[in-house]
């Protein structure tokens, strides 16, 4: 299934929820800012939420920004923003979640959706598992980040009534769309949880539940992500759950 509201849309593939449940996407008055570029704001914000949704998402779900082109300018929202291009800014923005306190970047794919009578959309997609926030971020750096891969919580606390504390999120490269697996390993090398997605993703978080649905134990947890089958050259990052 799908949503969408004037400036976002999610994708919802087959097989990605274990169980019915209900989603909403709500547009947001873009009121949490930029840690890039102080003073402007993450345009386009959206919420996605929903009911009895703990544990259900199961792949990813793609979620496509569209932004208006007016004669090679970028309408967003809001609408006090003058200057970007089509041309000269599309390398710099990103689909980005906020954490509450900062925003992170996502990788994302960007490209133009021509229609008739030379009105077209920029678009920006990338893949998600999470519910939250999300916008458009734009960084004047690119995509020349130090780390590929981006970890927010390493230490984190699942029985938190909070949503950002509550797992680890990782954001990594996956700019072709390739297919990844994720492995979760306990200190003593013991595979406790696996993850395999077909659909393009770039955004994945753990609750610190294990393949059974159980809450794993308080630990050392070594996450390995491998894309398009790259398991010599997988990303691997320690993460520590606490209960």
């Amino acid at each position: 299934g799908s949503l969408d509201t004037l400036i976002a849309g999610l994708n919802i593939p087959p097989n990605s929820l274990s169980a019915s449940c209900t989603l909403a996407m709500n547009i947001l008055s873009n009121r949490y800012t930029s840690f890039y570029e102080s003073g402007k704001p993450v345009y386009q914000q959206i919420e996605i939420s929903g009911s009895e949704i703990n544990g259900k998402i199961k792949g990813s779900l793609a979620l496509k920004f569209r932004i208006p082109v007016t004669n090679g300018i970028l309408v967003f929202k809001p609408d006090d923003t003058a200057g970007y291009t089509a041309t000269a800014h599309k390398d710099k923005l990103f689909c980005a979640i906020w954490d509450g306190k900062t925003w992170t970047p996502l990788s994302t794919a960007v490209y133009e959706n021509r229609l008739q009578n030379n009105f077209n959309f920029l678009e920006l997609e990338t893949s998600v598992n999470k519910l939250g926030i999300y916008g458009i971020l734009y960084n004047p750096l690119g995509a020349s980040y130090d780390d590929p891969v981006t970890i927010k919580n390493r230490i984190f606390v699942p029985w938190l009534n909070d949503p950002n504390r509550s797992s680890v999120q990782i954001s990594f490269p996956n700019p072709q769309r390739e297919q990844v697996k994720i492995l979760v390993f306990d200190k003593n090398g013991k595979i406790i949880k696996e993850d395999d997605f077909y659909e393009w993703i770039s955004f994945w978080s753990w609750n610190g539940l294990d393949r059974r649905g159980k809450l794993a134990d308080s630990g050392l947890y070594i996450i390995s992500i491998a894309v398009g089958g790259k398991y010599t050259k997988a990303n691997k990052m320690h993460v520590y759950l606490l209960k």
